[in-house]
């Protein structure tokens, strides 16, 4: 009889770690350069809105020094109307979309380390990101209204003049809006993709430990 068994030695079977998935990395670096030119663009708009009679009233005096004259659009001495500057709504969105923008910059970096808070956070992203779309065009039809009340009683007037010929309330009303859409495609993508697709914390694989201090 054989010493040895004739039977082979088994070492159970082999196991595979489950693949990472790649979409936080992908995701979470668009949602930091997204919130990046969000926190920048949002800044800008943000300081002339509140600073925009001032402005205007620097550059007329910049333009009144330098003796331009001519047939362009000429700034005027005089103060702007409060009816023609931007209104509480217009500076309300302002405020608004620059703090959406942090929130998406801090989520962004948090689905790269696939932390679960990072689902909230998007989610919270887009819920202020819309509600700041619509605020900021329901200010600008505001103040559209506004400027046609004004134009219409005062047509001779320097202010309506010049703004009529530079940006008139017309064609603000349709940057906005198409800007507007172009803003709401991100939010609503997140919506959609945190909340029916992407719902559990075991989506985003485990947390990167190299993100994780």
């Amino acid at each position: 009889m054989s010493q040895f068994s004739s039977i082979p030695p088994t070492y159970g079977e082999p196991t595979f770690d489950e693949p990472r998935p790649s979409w936080p990395t992908g995701l979470g670096i668009f949602s930091i350069i997204w919130g990046s030119l969000g926190v920048i663009c949002g800044a800008c708009a943000l300081g002339m809105t509140f600073a925009m009679g001032p402005f205007m009233e620097w550059a007329a005096k910049m333009q009144a020094q330098g003796g331009q004259s001519g047939s362009g659009p000429q700034i005027p001495t005089t103060p702007m109307p409060p009816e023609l500057m931007p209104n509480v709504v217009q500076m309300l969105g302002a405020v608004v979309h620059p703090l959406g923008a942090i929130l998406l910059l801090v989520a962004g970096i948090m689905l790269t380390a696939r932390k679960p808070a990072a689902r909230p956070a998007h989610l919270a992203y887009a819920a202020i990101s819309i509600l700041g779309t619509v605020i900021g065009m329901v200010g600008v039809i505001m103040y559209g209204n506004s400027f046609g009340a004004f134009a219409a009683a005062n047509p001779d007037h320097a202010w309506v003049a010049m703004m009529q010929s530079t940006s008139p309330p017309a064609a603000q009303m349709i940057q906005t809006a198409v800007v507007s859409l172009i803003a709401l495609i991100y939010p609503i993508f997140i919506l959609i993709w945190f909340g029916f697709i992407k719902k559990r914390p075991e989506d985003m694989g485990p947390p990167s430990q190299e993100l994780v201090a």
